[in-house]
């Protein structure tokens, strides 16, 4: 929710500090007052804040007993409003959770879209059930073959009765339902497993929402009874896991088809993959060279997830992104596998959701990489900022078989040696997966010395710029007798700097007197883009080209049989992919783009002709519906929301729908707001009583020569609180005073107050309307002084709008209980 205007703040400890007029008028101010916190306040509601108000809980038990369930439901993506679904009922709990701690009379004014006379064919279409089929759909029609895709063969339309009949066989009359489904335009040819000496596989032929079962792949539940499974989205298919919602302990393992890469030239390994709703990294990358089947856990896996930088969003999902790609040319002597383990708890938090795709293994990739900085250590380190701050040892570099290496290591050195070699500054490219990868040999280790760290305000001085550690995504070599090979320590993520420039850090500590002196020597530093390119068709039952997933197709039931819904359009995946969108939403809206959608589907479209399109809001579960009518050659939507302000204040603790208006004129120095209503109240005393009294200036009648307060009602736009000390007011006109008692000053003034604000409120609200059978007030609270320290509004002060910015009074000035 958007805060437009914050007006009043008091909860605030208030300093009053006074000149000689003030010290001689307002003695006990300087006491410190108790905090309280009042606000006016105007909001509105955006995309997220529907969303949010749809999931409460409070909301969806009334919602239940209201029997507007499916409204409710549908407010994500209607963003509106309706008579069945009223704001002034269903904003309460969310004002409640966003505003726990505000003090009664707080208010806040709310602009919402509100639905008007939405049509009954819209709102049956708005939540209509997605029916996706299944792999037992595809089996029944495909009489047990392995084809999960219906073709012009195997048409929907053939089919759709059986599969809805069976599907809902107690449905009613004039039902709807979408049905989702793959869709291939060839028929299948005879499938043959081919020798796997390459992975090229976009798992375009799962099956969402089932356990992946393709040829040669292995889906096995270590702990539990959850397996991967397809999903997909935008048109795209993968596979996925997340613990979420399995009551316990998780553990899945995908494995890779058996690979031979003996004749490859340059085999690589590249992966795509999405996090979402993320709370802990749970996935490993694992190669096993003697696993065949069955249980994984009894062979030998290598763990070499450290080669892929993987990253999360702060909330929600990334993007699907290339996870990185590593040299496989390790592995061409013997067949392997490949494989994503997964192992979470949802008791424990840890839920996260990964989805892979695009997996290739092999010479060929569509991974296209940029490269942003190399450094491979021919040219020395003339160009890096080799820092010494403790100690006496610098970084060095040496060359073995014409290769160059930066060096360091803290033997023969005596006490503590911390030495820095930072890169020049590198500009992390704008767009791709960026990562900075280190090929690196380790020798003679004893301790852990070296750290790797990345820094965006390095200027020179390595102990003011702040740093951040990436060690841990790298995994460093260990060789206790000598020297390792000279292998990749792996990939760290630069997702977070993209765009910017940083500065790269391998930062040595160690002592020879304490035996912390591994030798490190660093081969290649490298920051790289990776994105992916449109990939080949995998090899599987279909190829991504041939088979959309992501079709629809809406259906109505007409008391004997499911037939197709004509009176609507729906958009496919594929609608979606041409519009250069994944989904619509609160930036993509449908207005922007439907009218292009239209205009290319109904190129013969009639003036006044009216079609009415379905659509998925934010994700393929939330169906909606709207109009577009075709008027000057153009296709525009037919929009019944209007904008609608409502006004709720905080009652004994609770909020409640009231047009009325709430002004809280707190004790509270120099508040804008509070001054304003107190400032007028002063040029009002002086125009309307003082001037036509013969007062020549300021400080001869009423209002004080400082002119921001007067004693006719006692107010003040100094302290921003109502003065009502008898003897403060003789003070100020003893001849309007002179002869009354303390009692009848008082009762004087405060019959004045009520007068005085009246004016007030004509004056600064012209716009205030009384709304035919609605008694509409305006309820002035203040804080009257009378020689007590005040913290709050003491009195109220009621009016009631009798016309354009007319006000007749109620009741008031009143005590406040």
């Amino acid at each position: 929710m958007r805060k437009i205007l914050f007006y009043i703040l008091s909860s605030l400890l208030v300093v009053f500090t006074a000149c000689e007029y003030n010290e001689e008028h307002f003695p006990e101010l300087d006491e410190l007052v108790t905090p309280v916190d009042i606000r006016l306040l105007e909001d509105s509601l955006e995309a997220e804040d529907y969303a949010a108000i749809a999931d409460l809980s409070a909301n969806k038990a009334l919602a239940k007993a209201d029997g507007v369930e499916d409204e409710l439901a549908n407010l994500e993506s209607s963003q509106s409003f309706s008579e069945a679904l009223p704001a002034k009922t269903y904003m309460l709990a969310y004002l409640a959770e966003l505003w726990p701690t505000l003090d009664n009379t707080s208010t806040v004014k709310v602009t919402y879209n509100f639905q008007q006379e939405y049509p009954a064919y819209l709102t049956e279409l708005s939540g209509v059930e997605v029916y996706e089929l299944t792999a037992e759909d595809y089996e029944d029609i495909w009489n047990d073959q392995p084809f999960y895709y219906l073709t012009p063969d195997k048409s929907l339309a053939r089919n759709a009765n059986d599969v809805l009949s069976a599907a809902y066989p107690e449905a009613e009359e004039d039902a709807i339902k979408v049905i989702a489904y793959n869709y291939s335009d060839e028929e299948p040819a005879d499938y043959v497993d081919p020798v796997v000496t390459s992975i090229n596989e976009d798992f375009s032929s799962v099956v969402t929402y089932e356990p992946v079962d393709l040829s040669g792949w292995i889906n096995y539940a270590e702990v539990g009874e959850e397996y991967w499974e397809g999903r997909s989205y935008s048109g795209n298919t993968y596979p996925q896991f997340s613990a979420y919602g399995t009551g316990g302990e998780a553990i899945a393992w995908l494995i890779s088809p058996e690979i031979n890469l003996a004749e490859a030239a340059s085999p690589v390994f590249s992966f795509d993959v999405n996090l979402g709703y993320f709370n802990a990294y749970l996935m490993q990358v694992l190669i096993s060279e003697d696993y065949d089947e069955g249980d994984p856990t009894v062979a030998n896996w290598t763990d070499v997830t450290h080669q892929f930088a993987i990253y999360s969003a702060a909330s929600g999902y990334t993007n699907l992104y290339v996870a990185g790609v590593m040299d496989m040319s390790d592995y061409q002597e013997n067949t392997f596998r490949v494989a994503f383990r997964y192992a979470g708890d949802a008791n424990d938090d840890k839920t996260t959701t990964y989805q892979v795709d695009n997996l290739q293994i092999g010479d060929e990739t569509t991974v296209v990489s940029e490269d942003a900085f190399s450094e491979d250590f021919a040219g020395g380190l003339d160009n890096w900022s080799n820092i010494v701050v403790q100690g006496t040892k610098e970084w060095s570099v040496s060359s073995y078989s014409n290769e160059f290496r930066a060096v360091y290591s803290a033997y023969g050195t005596t006490g503590e040696q911390e030495g820095w070699l930072v890169s020049p500054g590198i500009t992390v490219p704008a767009t791709g997966a960026s990562q900075l990868l280190v090929d690196m040999a380790v020798g003679y280790h004893n301790a852990n010395c070296l750290s790797v760290l990345v820094s965006e305000d390095f200027a020179g001085d390595v102990t003011t710029a702040t740093w951040t550690d990436v060690t841990g995504e790298f995994s460093f070599p260990v060789s206790t007798g000598g020297y390792s090979d000279v292998v990749s320590a792996g990939a760290a993520t630069l997702n977070a700097y993209k765009g910017k420039e940083i500065f790269v850090a391998f930062k040595y500590l160690g002592n020879a007197e304490e035996d912390r002196t591994t030798t490190y020597q660093i081969y290649d530093v490298n920051v790289k883009a990776y994105s992916r390119s449109v990939p080949d068709a995998a090899p599987g039952l279909k190829s991504a080209s041939a088979v959309e997933a992501d079709k629809y197709a809406l259906y109505t039931y007409n008391g004997s049989a499911w037939e197709p819904y004509g009176s609507a359009v729906i958009l496919n995946g594929s609608d979606y992919s041409a519009m250069g969108i994944s989904n619509f939403s609160s930036s993509n809206k449908t207005e922007d783009y439907l009218p292009n959608y239209l205009e290319v589907h109904f190129p013969y479209a009639l003036e006044g002709d009216v079609q009415t399109v379905a659509f998925f809001y934010g994700n393929r579960t939330n169906l909606s519906a709207e109009d577009y009518e075709f008027s000057n050659g153009v296709w525009t939507k037919v929009d019944m929301k209007e904008a609608v302000t409502d006004q709720f204040v905080k009652t004994n603790g609770s909020w409640l729908w009231n047009p009325s208006v709430v002004i809280n004129l707190g004790p509270v120095r120099n508040d804008p707001f509070i001054m304003s209503y107190y400032q007028a109240a002063s040029d009002w005393v002086w125009e309307n009583i003082d001037v036509p009294a013969g007062a020549a200036e300021k400080g001869d009648g009423y209002v004080s020569g400082y002119g921001n307060n007067e004693y006719y009602a006692g107010t003040s736009a100094y302290y921003n609180n109502v003065d009502m000390r008898p003897q403060s007011a003789r003070n100020q006109n003893p001849a309007a005073y002179g002869d009354l008692s303390d009692e009848e000053i008082t009762a004087l003034m405060m019959e004045r107050l009520a007068e005085v604000m009246g004016a007030v409120l004509s004056q600064l609200h012209p716009e205030a309307t009384p709304i035919e059978g609605v008694d509409i007030t305006y309820t002035v609270n203040v804080g009257i002084y009378t020689g007590e320290t005040i913290s709050d509004v003491t009195h109220t002060i009621v009016y009631k709008v009798v016309g354009v910015g007319e006000f007749e009074l109620v009741s008031g000035p009143d005590p406040i209980e």
